[in-house]
């Protein structure tokens, strides 16, 4: 019996990459994207449940899709059943060198181990299973590049999938981290990031939401879409410590200025904006 359900779309009318991207980040999946032109192409991601499930992501992500792209055009999905070695494999060979992002991290899959990492940089190994990030979108790569120019104190990950962000932070700053997510199936990928990352002394990843979590932090990141980022707003508020940052990204341009407002009107200051192939990762500041 498979393991695992290969589903694949075929697109027209949308730039491949950014469809893909958008998959990865919304939906969760690792997403692979074989372009034939410009505008046309197909989207292959993956299921590790039953036919069913797979038949009800598939018809998820052709909703998300055309919610987003109004001039995409896409084909009946397709479902081939293969086995795990060979989704593994499927996806390794999709990632055969490092990732560079910001100044200081280096991005290297655990297959890669015996790659060089070139001076002043921060090896950062992620092996992301099943869960979305490897920093090749842009969104991780913003809330990244974002992560580097805020530092010091206790970080909280909200929607952690593989665990990359708050990893980076511990190895760019030595602080103590809690990873969180609400997908029990996450969980063990994340974790296993930060061992193969030798920081289990000071990356803590649970199974919960931001409303099951006490304390305070120094900073918190959270790279998920629009709509739950605004339904965090009273966690956020109740968490960060004054006079420091929040980081979040997952939102597009055309979405960025209805979190920008929803915060603003909860008594934060945006303190930085950058921009990415139409991806925006955005910062707030707790007090004014």
């Amino acid at each position: 019996m498979a393991d695992i359900i290969e589903i694949t779309l075929e697109v027209e009318g949308v730039d491949i990459d950014d469809a893909g991207g958008l998959l990865a980040d919304h939906l969760g999946e690792i997403v692979r994207c074989e372009q034939e032109s410009e505008t046309s192409g197909r989207l292959v991601f993956y299921c590790n449940e039953n036919s069913d499930s797979a038949v009800r992501l598939a018809q998820s992500t052709i909703k998300e899709l055309y919610g987003f792209f109004p001039t995409i055009t896409i084909g009946a999905p397709s479902f081939a059943e293969i086995e795990d070695s060979d989704w593994s494999i499927k996806w390794k060979e999709s990632w055969d060198k490092p990732l560079r992002v910001g100044d200081r991290l280096e991005i290297v899959p655990e297959w890669l181990t015996d790659s060089q990492v070139p001076e002043g940089r921060i090896r950062l190994l992620i092996d992301p299973g099943m869960a979305f990030g490897t920093g090749h979108h842009n969104a991780t790569s913003l809330c990244l590049r974002l992560i580097e120019k805020y530092d010091g104190g206790k970080m909280l990950d909200i929607g952690c999938g593989s665990g990359i962000l708050g990893i980076g932070y511990a190895k760019l700053f030595e602080d103590e981290v809690l990873l969180i997510d609400n997908d029990e199936a996450v969980i063990d990928i994340a974790q296993k990031n930060v061992a193969i990352n030798r920081l289990d002394e000071r990356c803590t990843v649970r199974h919960a939401t931001a409303d099951r979590v006490e304390g305070k932090y120094s900073v918190i990141v959270a790279n998920i879409f629009l709509a739950p980022l605004i339904a965090l707003i009273k966690d956020i508020d109740r968490l960060l410590e004054k006079d420091v940052v929040a980081i979040f990204s997952g939102i597009t341009e055309e979405q960025a200025e209805e979190l920008s407002h929803a915060y603003s009107s909860a008594g934060f200051v945006e303190k930085d904006r950058i921009v990415e192939n139409g991806w925006v990762g955005l910062v707030f500041k707790k007090g004014r």
